[in-house]
């Protein structure tokens, strides 16, 4: 009688999995994934496209260049993103320091005077352990 070749069979229908590569369903979630990034920023007057991992700045000189005529408060009529932009803090430190000196201070508590050496001995404490008096050894 011969042996079954099940273990075999499973093992190349595995490799196989493995060599076939990505399903329809995950290549239609990896092309829409990629054409969200693709159009991460568009601009509204020339609808130029830009990638989702470009820098303010460089959406601020696109406007600057391609559209002259507006000015540097105008930057959200181009990108919704850069309506609160600033040119002359382009990585946002001056408002992040602003927003942190806002921010609530909460109070400091007083500290106790602390209790001098005289203080304590006067109140009855002492510094080492009391003996009873009666027990001893017999």
């Amino acid at each position: 009688m011969g042996g079954g070749n099940a273990q075999k069979s499973a093992a190349a229908r595995e490799k196989n999995l493995k060599n076939a590569g990505k399903t329809p369903e995950q290549r239609a979630a990896a092309s829409a994934k990629a054409a969200a990034d693709r159009e991460g920023f568009k601009c509204k007057v020339c609808m130029t496209t830009f990638m989702i991992n470009v820098k303010p700045p460089t959406l601020y000189l696109h406007m600057t260049s391609k559209h002259p005529e507006m000015g540097p408060g105008d930057c959200g009529k181009c990108f919704d993103s850069m309506a609160d932009y600033d040119p002359a803090d382009p990585d946002g430190k001056k408002a992040a320091a602003a927003a942190a000196k806002c921010t609530v201070v909460k109070k400091k508590k007083a500290k106790k005077p602390e209790a001098s050496l005289d203080d304590l001995l006067s109140a009855g404490l002492s510094g080492g352990k009391k003996t009873k008096k009666g027990k001893g050894k017999k």
